[in-house]
C-alpha cells in the first residue's frame, strides 16, 4: 500500500485536540502519499476535536492514495465542532475529503467549515458512502456546518473577508476559552484555531415588549483585530422561535467600539415568547451572539 503522512494521530485512550493548526502541502511537487490532517483511530474511548484548522494541499500524479482533512477510523465517542477542514489536494482516484468517518460508535459533528476542491461529491464520507455538502449535513446531522471558498495564510489565519465561519461557531468557551495564541474567544466564536473579531450581545432588560417599543441593545467587542472605519453595528430580531434565518434589523450604530444600540421593536410583530436579539457588524462582517434569554413580544 501507499505510505502516509499525518499531522496529528490519535490512537489510544482519551484525546482532546484543541486549537491546532495543521498545514500539509507538497506543492509544487507530486507524490503518492495518503495524507491525514487529523487521524483518529481510537476504538472505544472519547475523542474531542474542537477549534482546529486543517489545510491539505498539493497533488498526486496518479494512483489511489486518498487524503483527509479529518479522518475517523475508530468507533468510540467523537465530538467534532468548530473546526476548519479544508482539502485542496487534487489528482488520483482515491478521493480527497474534508471529513471522513466510520459510522460506528457515537459521532457528534457540527459547526464545522468544510471545503474541497477536487470533487464536491466527496466533501464527506460516512460509513463508506460519499456525500456532497447538502447530503452530508443531512446524513451526519451537522446542520450548522458551512461550506465556501477561503484563503488561509502560512499561520492558518483566515484572510478572506467575509469569512462565513466568523461568529458562527458553537459556544465552547467552558472547554476552549481562548484560541491558539491566547486570545479570549467570544460566545459566538470563529471556527478554526484562531479567533478574529467577535461580538457579544449583552443581557437585555426588560424581557417583555410591545410592538413599536424602544429597546436598548448593549454589546461588547473582543477577540483579535479591530473593526474598520465606517463599520455599522446592527441589532437584529429573530423570529418567534429564536431563529435568525431571516432576521429583522431593528437599530444601527456607526462605531468601531463597544456600545449600546437604540432599537425599536417593529410593528406589527407577531406575538411570541421566544424572540432573541443579536448584534452583527458590517466591516468586517461578524455575527455576534444573541442576548441569551427569551424575549416576549
Amino acid at each position: 500500500g501507499n505510505s502516509d503522512i499525518t499531522g496529528i494521530q490519535m490512537l489510544s485512550g482519551t484525546w482532546n485536540a484543541y486549537n491546532n493548526v495543521v498545514l500539509l502541502d507538497n506543492s509544487p511537487y507530486t507524490n503518492n502519499l495518503v495524507v491525514y490532517g487529523l487521524e483518529e483511530n481510537e476504538a472505544a474511548a472519547t475523542t474531542s476535536c474542537y477549534h482546529n484548522t486543517v489545510k491539505i494541499g498539493g497533488s498526486i500524479a496518479s494512483g489511489s492514495a486518498a487524503s483527509y482533512a479529518f479522518y475517523r477510523g475508530g468507533a468510540g465517542t467523537d465530538n467534532v465542532k468548530n473546526n476548519i477542514f479544508q482539502n485542496l489536494r487534487a489528482g488520483g482516484t482515491g478521493g480527497h475529503y474534508a471529513e471522513f468517518a466510520n459510522a460506528g460508535g457515537t459521532y457528534v459533528t457540527n459547526n464545522n467549515y468544510l471545503e474541497v476542491s477536487a470533487d464536491p461529491n466527496k466533501i464527506g464520507n460516512l460509513g463508506g458512502t460519499n456525500y456532497d455538502f447538502v447530503n452530508w449535513k443531512s446524513i451526519s446531522g451537522a446542520l450548522k456546518d458551512l461550506n465556501g471558498a477561503i484563503a488561509l495564510d502560512a499561520t492558518g489565519k483566515v484572510t478572506t473577508n467575509p469569512f462565513i465561519g466568523a461568529g458562527t461557531g458553537a459556544n465552547l468557551m467552558a472547554t476552549v476559552p481562548d484560541d491558539k495564541l491566547g486570545t479570549t474567544r467570544g460566545a459566538a466564536p470563529w471556527m478554526g484555531a484562531l479567533e478574529g473579531q467577535n461580538i457579544t450581545t449583552s443581557a437585555i432588560s426588560p424581557l417583555t415588549y410591545c410592538a413599536g417599543a424602544a429597546v436598548s441593545v448593549p454589546y461588547t467587542i473582543g477577540g483579535s483585530g479591530s473593526f474598520n472605519g465606517g463599520n455599522i453595528f446592527t441589532a437584529e430580531l429573530s423570529d418567534a422561535t429564536g431563529d435568525f434565518s431571516s432576521p429583522a434589523a431593528i437599530g444601527t450604530l456607526a462605531s468601531t467600539t463597544s456600545g449600546t444600540i437604540a432599537a425599536v421593536i417593529p410593528g406589527p410583530t407577531p406575538s411570541g415568547t421566544n424572540y432573541r436579539i443579536r448584534v452583527v457588524s458590517s466591516d468586517p462582517i461578524i455575527t455576534g451572539s444573541d442576548n441569551g434569554s427569551d424575549i416576549t413580544i
